[in-house]
């Protein structure tokens, strides 16, 4: 650049009167000067001498010729000299790398732009835009092309217009603004506006294939334009979009203030990416940063959003941070990306639409986001969080809506705020929440799962096998006061009782009362005066009448049955019956089934076909004792002579071994003799290890013969043969 000093000294010069001369050459002034001063010893120096010399130099330094107000002085390339060169012979864009936009006469600053990133071409540069360069207009034709390396300057606060997309070039691109606030285009508080009067479905500004640039301190209005995007990132993948920073701007009037990858609903497989690559969705778009802005959307469009990501391999290790949403239906919808993406400080305000989010997280991202430090302060959630896998980490956010995590995704939730009170956990969804106030935030359904680790001082809560409680006072009663809940049930004054206030009611100490007694009793007082009198109750003889069809009986009943006492035990619901008593065979002890009292008869008759079985006399035999068996048919008594058959039998006549005869056939004979009954099926072996000694006809007529049969012979031994007689 020219020095300033040089031009005030030319300023000064220019300002001298001086007679009109010629110029001279640098090697005529020299010639001059030796001429006009010599040495003493060769002539004299005289004033006319001095003059003439200081005048020539005077006069080849200025021009020879008057010249143009505000004309710039330049050198002569052929002598040297310094003449006139007039008003538009230096121009501004010949300083290197810099350009004006408003040197190139153009009809407003669009224009201008476009023909000073023309004339810089491919170098690196700046291009300054300034309010002289026409921001009222915008005649572009088509996307303004920014190109790579170089820097768009707007350095006054104004409002440009703008019709069509700014792009940025792949590699190096600034587009930044410079300025005081700008009052004239709320809600923006940004020194410099671009605000858009195209078609509907735009995109402000665009960054394709674009690494290493930076969007600044610029304000977007896309003046509430139907389906507009405000930034947009996107990639073929050839080169990738990466490491990009937006910073310092705020953006309305947007259908999505900023879109990373593509801007549609619906996210692309990664099967098809890996098919086709470069498809849009697919792009990288990582290592950016969206810091430092605020979003107010479109208030009359109640599916805005604050920003979209929708991108298979897009924000990783990226960071969306320090903002506010205003005016948006979601302020930022996750619908595919990569892992790594941390929001922070961002909050919400002024929630449009029905089940308005903060933060909503797609069932097609795999891994969500790691969320701190946010606020939401309106809608009607805070998160929604859908992802299918992958960790995360919720921490020191204020949730002033309710959230829910209804994937499968691992969530650490760290010191979180909540005045709503309620985060669900369902679907595989895994928590482990610490220190989280209120401490029980979450809460489980499905096959959610949430566990608990209280912070430093705090009590585990109730629903997770602790209390909640962090104090209590002596007498204090621990009782459940909800599902998950307990509490303090103080003591209280001396005599008091716990009385119970019904079911689902926490009990209360109360005082006892009349009317609890008769409560608990039905009247009367439990309370006396003096000890009561216990009496024995006469409750009477039991007799057969009166029991005799009470089920389940024991009893005792007396002068029944030739005047014996009956034990009785009678199981009577149903049959088979069973009954033990007195009356097998002149009163003797039975048992046996299907058997019950005939009252007519004083008997015990069989009530249907069955069998009894008894010790005791025989019919006839008042000094004998036997074991005996009978069966019957219904209505036939028990014991009877013709149905009894007796295995042993001992008397006054001695003992027997009775081969099944009944009471009539009993033997008879001397005192302690041993006898035995006549065999009724003689040839039948008694199996093995067995013997039996039977009775039969002897060989000769009219005798006896005593035999034997061992193991499974059929054979008889005999023992002794023809004697006696009536076999």
């Amino acid at each position: 650049m020219i020095s300033r000093r040089l031009l005030a000294a030319a300023a000064i010069l220019c300002a001298m009167l001086v007679p009109v001369h010629a110029q001279k050459t640098k090697a005529q002034l020299n010639t001059e000067i030796g001429a006009n001063f010599p040495d003493q010893t060769a002539g004299q120096i005289t004033p006319q001498n001095l003059r003439t010399v200081t005048q020539d130099i005077v006069n080849s330094i200025m021009p020879t010729a008057p010249v143009t107000a505000n004309s710039v002085p330049c050198f002569d390339g052929t002598t040297g000299l310094l003449k006139g060169c007039g008003s538009g012979a230096l121009t501004v864009q010949d300083l290197n790398t810099i350009r004006f936009a408003s040197q190139y006469g153009q009809a407003d600053w669009c224009a201008n732009l476009v023909a000073a990133v023309n004339d810089i071409g491919n170098a690196p540069g700046t291009i300054v835009v300034d309010s002289a360069a026409g921001p009222n207009a915008c005649s572009a034709g088509s996307t303004i092309q920014l190109g790579s390396n170089h820097r768009i300057e707007f350095v006054s606060g104004n409002v440009y217009v703008l019709n069509q997309t700014l792009q940025f070039g792949n590699n190096g691109t600034a587009l930044v603004g410079v300025g005081g606030g700008n009052g004239g285009n709320a809600p923006i508080n940004t020194g410099v506006v671009l605000k858009w009067i195209g078609g509907t479905g735009c995109t402000m500004i665009y960054m394709f294939n674009t690494s290493f640039s930076q969007f600044r301190n610029i304000g977007l209005d896309a003046n509430n334009t139907l389906n507009c995007v405000g930034i947009m990132m996107d990639s073929n993948n050839n080169p990738i979009t990466t490491r990009n920073i937006l910073e310092q701007f705020e953006i309305t009037g947007t259908h999505v203030g900023i879109v990373v990858g593509s801007a549609d609903t619906s996210a692309v497989s990664g099967g098809s990416c890996s098919a086709m690559p470069s498809q849009s969705g697919c792009s990288e778009n990582d290592f950016f940063a969206i810091r430092h802005f605020q979003i107010f959307g479109n208030c009359s469009d109640t599916a805005a959003e604050g920003i979209r990501i929708n991108s298979l391999n897009a924000a990783q290790n990226s960071l969306i941070g320090y903002a506010n949403m205003q005016c948006v239906n979601v302020g930022v919808r996750m619908i595919n990306m990569n892992d790594n993406l941390t929001i922070t400080g961002v909050n919400s305000g002024s929630a449009i639409g029905s089940d308005a989010t903060l933060f909503r997280i797609e069932s097609t991202v795999i891994n969500g986001p790691d969320l701190i430090s946010n606020e939401s302060e309106a809608g009607s959630f805070s998160v929604v969080d859908h992802a299918v896998g992958g960790a995360q980490t919720w921490a020191y956010n204020q949730w002033n809506q309710p959230c829910t995590s209804d994937g499968g995704a691992i969530i650490a939730s760290i010191s979180n705020l909540s005045s709503a009170g309620n985060c669900t956990a369902s679907g595989t969804v895994k928590v482990k929440s610490i220190g989280d106030n209120p401490e029980n935030l979450w809460t489980t359904s499905g096959s959610g799962v949430v566990d608990y680790v209280p912070s430093s001082g705090q009590p585990l809560p109730g629903g997770k096998g602790g209390t909640g409680l962090t104090s209590y006072t002596t007498g204090d009663l621990i009782v459940a006061s909800g599902a998950t809940a307990l509490s303090k049930l103080a003591d209280a004054a001396t005599g008091s009782v716990l009385c119970s206030g019904g079911a689902g009611v926490v009990p209360a100490y109360c005082k006892v009362t009349s009317s609890h007694v008769n409560a608990a009793t039905g009247s009367g007082s439990f309370v006396f005066a003096t000890s009561p009198t216990l009496t024995t109750p006469s409750i009477g003889a039991a007799t057969y009448t009166s029991l005799q069809n009470t089920a389940n009986l024991l009893a005792t009943i007396s002068a029944e049955k030739a005047g014996g006492d009956l034990f009785a035990y009678r199981f009577s619901s149903g049959t088979p019956r069973m009954t033990f008593g007195a009356g097998g065979g002149s009163g003797s002890p039975f048992f046996g089934s299907n058997i019950v009292w005939s009252g007519s008869g004083n008997v015990w008759n069989y009530d249907t076909t069955g069998s009894a079985w008894w010790l005791g006399n025989l019919p006839g035999f008042a000094e004998a004792f036997a074991l005996c068996a009978n069966s019957g048919t219904s209505g036939t008594a028990v014991g009877s002579d013709t149905t009894t058959r007796c295995g042993f039998f001992l008397g006054t006549n001695g003992m027997s071994i009775l081969g099944n005869a009944n009471g009539a056939s009993q033997p008879t004979g001397t005192t302690s003799e041993f006898a035995t009954v006549k065999a009724s099926a003689s040839g039948t072996a008694p199996g093995a290890g067995y013997c039996k000694i039977g009775t039969v006809a002897g060989t000769n007529a009219g005798t006896c013969k005593l035999v034997a049969y061992c193991g499974t012979s059929t054979t008889p031994t005999t023992i002794i043969d023809n004697v006696g007689g009536g076999c």
